[in-house]
């Protein structure tokens, strides 16, 4: 038991840490049969492959980063009395130091100078210059834009202001080899950033129109919370999290049909017992009194370089981020990682609301599509907030007001939003009011689509707004605000009274999991009695 608490504990600050590297990547596909009248510059999410050169020419990879699970688990396996003595002592540096000691070592490479620039001449693997636009364009059969033709990369560990100095250069770029005297601007997820950063620093002269999706302007948990050394394991959040992912590997791995059904039976009986209360304690004891001893250090050395995460810290948690990341050093050590991550917070983030309404003034339409339906990894005390597994909602929408991942608006908010007039923006599933948002008529909902997934159903949304600059959730019968995808016909669809199930996947009751239980031990345990019998004969 103890030895899985360890491993436990190393595991999940571990896969937290990863996440920070890879909470932005997803694979997708983009429909080559539609397109955008006028170029479209678009600004991707964290992911881009990060290098350096060999002394032979040949790439030199910094990202991704290559984890070696299994000599993490063997660390945790050789050293389990250290933590047991931590356990009985309560003395927890000899601990801290090997969980450090154990980390760290993988970010060397991708971690940024105290002055948050980049070390070793590293930079990412994806060309921006005039020729390579020029090959990528090539138009579709109706004569519109392909979008992946003008996708724009950059090393998302950077400054987003600085960035958006490349970017600026991109657009131009793009407006010299296509003729055009406009482009869209899309921001995906960290692409939000910085396009937030690039319209702080050079306007919106020459953009038909912009567009957030996914947004992380205002902040991501994940990193939020991690940069506050505030991870927290909530019971219900794991049990939710093990539900919507896919165990079906473990079928794989064993001989045991439907073991993943029979781990979610167990997960529901061992959760409704109290057994993933009593698992979660001890974590949730024990990090508040060391989580000073772990996290500034290994943020110093890897993510707390990165003014790119930085700015995915959200207002609410930047000064205790702070705080954290720089605790035990001098301030000065770090002057100019601390100026680049100020000057963005003050002058991007907090003055988000303002610059978009200026935007917008100027006569350039603002957008955004923000996806529900998802809890965020269940490392935090608010895994219950409506996201999309890696975005609250309330953020990626600018100002959604939501209900709980697995509850609904009651009755009484209903009446009044009716009194107030605001009914028609809350969605059929009673989870989510629109009337709050920055753009309430500009900001479309889509249910059952994860932070990082993009199939080709969202981009036929995505290419109608980009084709109508006037467009607003009121013109369109099959994309009104609120919408749900399915994925057995790449479709979506409107979201109405009859497709709108708000919890049923997530878990069954106590009676019928334990019944499932009892009936899936039952069966293993005559497949191995008649297994038995048949080598005995």
């Amino acid at each position: 038991m103890l030895k899985t608490t360890l491993r436990r504990l190393l595991s999940v600050l571990l896969v937290a840490s990863l996440l920070l590297s890879s909470l932005l990547i997803s694979g997708f596909a983009i429909p080559d049969k539609e397109g955008t009248d006028i170029p479209t510059v678009y600004v991707m999410g964290m992911g881009c492959p990060i290098i350096t050169k060999n002394p032979d020419g040949s790439k030199h990879f910094i990202y991704p980063i290559a984890i070696d699970t299994d000599e993490i688990m063997q660390v945790a396996k050789d050293n389990i009395n250290v933590y047991l003595r931590a356990v009985a002592t309560q003395q927890w540096d000899e601990f801290c130091d090997l969980l450090c000691e154990t980390i760290i070592p993988y970010f060397e490479e991708f971690k940024l100078s105290p002055d948050g620039e980049a070390l070793d001449g590293s930079y990412p693997d994806f060309p921006i210059d005039q020729q390579s636009i020029r090959n990528r364009c090539k138009l579709l059969p109706n004569g519109q834009y392909p979008i992946q033709a003008f996708e724009f990369h950059y090393d998302f560990r950077l400054d987003p202001l600085a960035i958006a100095d490349l970017l600026e250069q991109y657009i131009r770029d793009v407006k010299a080899v296509t003729g055009a005297q406009k482009v869209n601007l899309i921001g995906r997820c960290l692409g939000s950033n910085i396009v937030a950063a690039y319209l702080q620093k050079y306007g919106c002269d020459g953009l038909a129109q912009v567009l957030f999706t996914s947004s992380a302007l205002l902040g991501a948990p994940l990193c939020s919370k991690a940069f506050c050394g505030e991870f927290y394991l909530d019971s219900d959040a794991i049990e939710r999290y093990l539900y919507d992912s896919d165990l079906s590997s473990v079928n794989s791995i064993s001989d045991i049909d439907d073991l993943d059904a029979l781990l979610l039976s167990f997960i529901t009986v061992f959760n409704d017992l109290g057994g993933l209360d009593l698992a979660s304690f001890s974590f949730n004891q024990v990090l508040p009194k060391i989580y000073l001893k772990i996290f500034p250090r290994i943020l110093q050395q890897s993510f707390g370089t990165c003014p790119g995460f930085w700015s995915m810290v959200s207002e609410g948690d930047y000064e205790k981020a702070k705080d954290t990341v720089f605790y035990g050093v001098d301030p000065a050590d770090y002057a100019g990682l601390i100026e680049k991550i100020d000057t963005y917070h003050n002058d991007v983030q907090l003055q988000a609301k303002p610059l978009l309404k200026d935007v917008i003034a100027a006569g350039v339409p603002v957008r955004s599509v923000a996806k529900y339906g998802r809890q965020t990894i269940p490392v935090t005390d608010h895994a219950d907030e409506l996201s999309d597994g890696i975005v609250y909602v309330h953020d990626s929408s600018f100002g959604a007001t939501t209900a709980k991942v697995d509850s609904r608006f009651h009755y009484f908010y209903l009446n009044r939003a009716q009194k107030d007039g605001r009914l028609n923006y809350i969605s059929a599933d009673r989870q989510i009011d629109a009337s709050s948002c920055w753009f309430p008529h500009q900001t479309w909902f889509i249910k059952d689509l994860a932070h990082g997934d993009f199939p080709d159903g969202i981009y036929s949304l995505i290419f109608r707004i980009l084709n109508d600059p006037t467009l607003t959730i009121d013109d369109l019968e099959d994309y009104p605000q609120f919408l749900v995808y399915k994925e057995e016909t790449d479709q979506l669809l409107p979201l109405t009274s009859g497709n709108h199930d708000t919890t049923g996947r997530w878990r069954v009751s106590f009676i019928e999991a334990f019944a499932q239980l009892m009936s899936g031990l039952w069966r293993l345990m005559v497949e191995y009695i008649q297994t038995r019998l048949h080598g005995e004969n």
